[in-house]
């Protein structure tokens, strides 16, 4: 095909996306029609001339009567110049557009049952060679969970895989900027339209994606971030992914969902272990349970994947570290002094709830409790909440519902 006949395939896959109520599933249903009168392949992209010639009945018996009336109405209406103008000013804005048909169309989304028609992107799709794993979990996610898709990214980036996730809050958008940290590659796959950062607040890392990865949606510029887009979104995250790293996920959430898509794509899944008692690691426990492979440590994970290590710096590593194990634990709070008598075998109060301290949350009555194990004195709780109040001020500890994390 020239480049004149794929220029029209590309405005009329574009008109179709800019369309309100006409989704890839209903379009893949109209090709297939198309090509079996036609005697083509059922995703044969010569066949599309024929949906333009197809009777208001047969459009009707293959969608449905309201989505065949939108259909018409785009037909009735074509408009070939507006549409060539609006499809060439992407350029002018710097995106780039591509078919299901077209050279650089990502092979691994060509496997999905309902692949996207054509994908808005900012900067380099994922090349096929490069390992792909999807980096997911809770947008509210614990220090625990953002500590450790931290550390796993930047293992996996330094280890030639790309990271993909969705861009979003928390586990997503850690993830995502610890992989260009470490000098790698990352997707971010949207649920908005390209030309809309959602949330707001990841801008740095949306802007950093398309100077030295990819930001890439199957939505036109200007849609706006719809909740009903989010799951189509997610089976683009499980489809450019060859492996999906599972953070942390409560019991019931898009998470899992991404994940189940994942396991219906035939792609290899791994969780993050927590405690049972935690609502965040429900997920990721269950998923263990049900076979998911288990992210014991970086280190594990990338040898699991048959990943190089040379180089990287990783291949001796042992597990994560742990935050006793972290040198400047003992001194980092050296220079605080809590208020007369409150010194208690040989450390302020501040450094001593430090060392009991780790990631995963504890209830001020816990953290009473082990100080005064470990101290052998009573703890008034007046001076333990004011203590942690100061810390977390200091950027020291986190507080969420009444339970105290270090901070990452």
């Amino acid at each position: 095909m020239n480049n004149e006949e794929s220029n029209a395939r590309g405005i009329f896959i574009y008109a179709v996306q800019k369309t309100t109520g006409i989704g890839c599933v209903s379009f893949w249903k109209l090709l297939q029609y198309t090509n079996k009168k036609m005697g083509l392949g059922c995703r044969d992209g010569r066949g599309i001339s024929g949906i333009a010639k197809l009777s208001d009945a047969e459009r009707r018996k293959i969608i449905g009567l309201h989505k065949s009336e939108i259909l018409g109405e785009v037909m009735q209406h074509w408009r070939w110049e507006a549409r060539r103008e609006a499809y060439e000013n992407l350029s002018v804005q710097g995106i780039r557009h591509c078919t299901y048909w077209d050279r650089e169309y990502p092979e691994r989304l060509k496997q999905l049952p309902d692949p996207p028609l054509g994908l808005f992107y900012i900067g380099r799709l994922p090349q096929e060679e490069k390992h792909m794993v999807a980096v997911i979990g809770a947008r509210l996610c614990s220090e625990y969970g953002k500590y450790a898709a931290r550390v796993y990214s930047m293992a996996l980036a330094r280890a030639g895989a790309g990271i993909v996730s969705g861009l979003a809050a928390g586990i997503d958008s850690i993830a995502q900027k610890a992989a260009v940290e470490a000098g790698g590659y990352s997707v971010g796959v949207l649920g908005s339209g390209i030309d809309i950062c959602y949330p707001a607040e990841n801008r740095e890392i949306y802007d950093l994606l398309g100077e030295k990865g990819c930001v890439v949606s199957e939505y036109p510029p200007g849609t706006p971030p719809r909740q009903q887009n989010f799951p189509m979104r997610n089976r683009i995250i499980s489809g450019l992914s060859d492996t999906v790293l599972v953070m942390e996920a409560r019991e019931r959430s898009g998470t899992l969902i991404t994940a189940d898509l994942a396991l219906e794509q035939g792609k290899d899944i791994y969780a993050l272990p927590g405690r049972v008692t935690d609502a965040l690691s429900f997920g990721c426990n269950r998923l263990i349970w049900q076979g998911a492979g288990i992210a014991v440590t970086p280190a594990l994970l990338v040898e699991c994947l048959g990943l190089d290590t040379n180089g990287t710096g990783i291949a001796a590593e042992t597990g994560i570290e742990t935050i006793s194990d972290r040198s400047e634990a003992a001194g980092e709070c050296a220079d605080w002094k809590s208020p007369s008598g409150t010194e208690s075998g040989g450390g302020d109060l501040a450094t001593q709830i430090l060392h009991i301290l780790d990631l995963t949350p504890k209830s001020m009555d816990d953290i009473r409790y082990e100080l005064q194990e470990k101290t052998e004195r009573e703890i008034p709780m007046n001076l333990l909440l004011t203590t942690v109040l100061r810390m977390e001020l200091a950027g020291k500890v986190t507080r969420n519902a009444g339970y105290v994390a270090r901070k990452m």
